[in-house]
């Protein structure tokens, strides 16, 4: 529960705060955010707060330009398209990815886990660790 309460009070300060800005330097705010979360290795906190505010962003750029275009004839507006049809799909397939990934070892059980930790050895610093919080619940209960 507190990871939620932190994540929403992240949410509305950084909307509370950059609602001036224009969207372009709103994006660059909530990277900065998220790179900086990551650097400090604060994978549960911050990110996916700030991962959600860029998918809503960019929700809203996908919708705003494709009803933006006119009748004329583009070759890179089927593109265009195909992105914004396909793209929560891809992202919902990724996640699903990412989210299979054992919590508890057995990372050298399979293939994919394999990749997914080599490609996180490669994406993140080394100090950053995801905390596993079952034995602090096992004690509670």
């Amino acid at each position: 529960m507190a990871y939620e309460f932190r994540g929403s009070m992240v949410v509305y300060l950084t909307l509370l705060a950059t609602s001036s800005f224009t969207p372009s330097w709103r994006r660059a705010t909530i990277i900065f955010l998220t790179a900086y979360s990551i650097c400090l290795g604060n994978l549960l906190g911050d990110v996916p707060f700030c991962s959600g505010m860029l998918l809503a962003d960019l929700s809203i750029v996908i919708t705003k330009r494709s009803n933006s275009h006119s009748g004329t004839i583009n070759p890179r507006s089927g593109l265009l398209s195909l992105l914004k049809n396909s793209w929560a799909i891809l992202l919902a397939l990724v996640a699903l990815v990412i989210c299979s990934f054992p919590p508890e070892g057995g990372q050298d059980l399979a293939t994919w886990s394999q990749f997914l930790d080599h490609c996180a050895d490669l994406l993140f610093p080394p100090h950053c660790t995801n905390p596993i919080f079952y034995p602090i619940l096992m004690e509670k209960g």
